[in-house]
């Protein structure tokens, strides 16, 4: 097992989309749910965090709404598509609360990550510190996400 889901030492779970749970498509994202695949295993990945305990949550970049090809209602078409997918996989595998920063890089919007504006509003919203969460990403984007906050 895991030393981080036996220890129950973080309460929050702080997951990226593209490239963890779903299957990253390259620029500019997944703008139709067809094209949303998920990641092996990550419906069972979640569904075992939550059998553990913990919150599961989403923090997003989605700047294809901003740049317009997708608006936000076809961006929440595509998160159901991914919560019945997870499902399917696992009964258990639920995302809490949903974080998407929806404007582009020039826009300089505090929530893009690699900025940490989402992280610190889910920890908020979640009631602890980031020392008491744990992110999961895939890029250099996130290391450096990462070096500006003390999650783990």
């Amino acid at each position: 097992q895991n030393m981080m889901l036996v220890s129950g030492m973080l309460p929050l779970i702080l997951l990226d989309r593209d490239g963890v749970i779903n299957q990253d498509v390259g620029p500019p994202g997944v703008i139709d749910k067809s094209q949303f695949v998920l990641t092996p295993d990550a419906g069972n990945a979640i569904g075992r965090l939550k059998r553990h305990g913990y919150s599961v949550v989403l923090i997003t970049n989605q700047s294809c709404v901003g740049k317009g090809l997708i608006d936000e209602y076809q961006l929440d078409d595509i998160h159901h598509h991914m919560a019945t997918l997870l499902k399917e996989e696992d009964d258990d595998a639920s995302i809490d609360k949903i974080y998407a920063c929806m404007t582009t890089k020039e826009e300089n919007d505090p929530n893009m990550k690699p900025n940490p504006g989402m992280i610190l509003q889910a920890c908020r919203d979640f009631n602890v510190s980031p020392e008491d969460c744990l992110f999961v990403g895939d890029t250099f984007l996130i290391y450096k996400l990462l070096r500006r906050l003390a999650c783990h």
